[in-house]
């Protein structure tokens, strides 16, 4: 196989063993497996945890097939159909949003939003296992954007909701990007909101949100003398991850103050 090099999709050059030699097969998912058959050059392009599984010192680099037992099969083909396409849009697993902002307010409209946050939040969490920077920036920005649409639609607690928490404390270490951005969307929210979630349903959230939001309300009250802005009202690269650029790297992320 050719260089495992890292390069963005505009610099990617397919090598004619790449185009010829078979594809890495993955199988995806525990008892309710899938197999994927996806070009190995370009997907290890894109992930760290690829570009080191394919090489040949391991087992499943010789034998061409690499198990993710652990990963969900539709969330692992969202990012299949970013890597081919660099749009999220054009998985047909994501969950589609109401075209209208009055669907919201509807029971259907709610479980379309809930499912589209989880399956956001889990694309972060396979692009930590994944090592895959650049698609974490992707769903972050519309991530981003998924918490702007549901502002106006006066649905913007869906993230701070206790499955949606639950799934960002499992699948996101201790000061990730992810965790950010939830504190900086529960210190957003009303008093009368915090208590409804945080007082009357506190048993349903993990006890380190809990530590974690009391801890940072205090922090910015003695720094600030507020809490926190939108977070989707702040320059998406906040919530980005830029490890292997230079201090003169300019973000391409949205600006959602504009």
């Amino acid at each position: 196989m050719a260089s495992l090099k890292r390069m963005s999709k505009k610099e990617l050059k397919l090598t004619m063993e790449a185009l010829t030699e078979p594809p890495l097969k993955i199988i995806v998912g525990g008892q309710d497996k899938q197999t994927f058959f996806v070009n190995k050059e370009v997907i290890c392009s894109f992930s760290d945890f690829f570009a080191a599984a394919c090489k040949k010192e391991w087992a499943c680099g010789r034998a061409n097939t690499v198990t993710l037992a652990e990963e969900n099969p539709e969330t692992f083909a969202i990012f299949v159909s970013w890597v081919l396409t660099k749009s999220l849009e054009s998985a047909a697993t994501l969950q589609s949003l109401p075209s209208r902002e009055d669907d919201f307010h509807g029971k259907d409209g709610r479980r379309s939003a809930i499912k589209r946050g989880v399956q956001l939040v889990e694309c972060l969490g396979i692009s930590e296992s994944l090592l895959c920077h650049e698609f974490h920036n992707a769903v972050m920005d519309e991530l981003l954007t998924f918490m702007d649409i549901l502002s106006d639609a006066k649905e913007s607690f869906v993230i701070c909701l206790p499955q949606v928490v639950k799934m960002i404390y499992n699948v996101s270490p201790a000061g990730s990007k992810l965790r950010r951005l939830l504190l900086d969307a529960s210190l957003w929210m009303t008093i009368e909101a915090l208590n409804y979630w945080l007082i009357d349903h506190q048993s349903d959230y993990p006890r380190e949100y809990i530590n974690d939001v009391l801890s940072d309300t205090f922090g910015r009250l003695k720094r600030h003398g507020d809490c926190a802005p939108r977070p989707f009202t702040r320059f998406a690269c906040n919530y980005h991850k830029h490890p292997d650029q230079p201090d003169s790297y300019t973000c391409t992320g949205i600006n959602m103050t504009t």
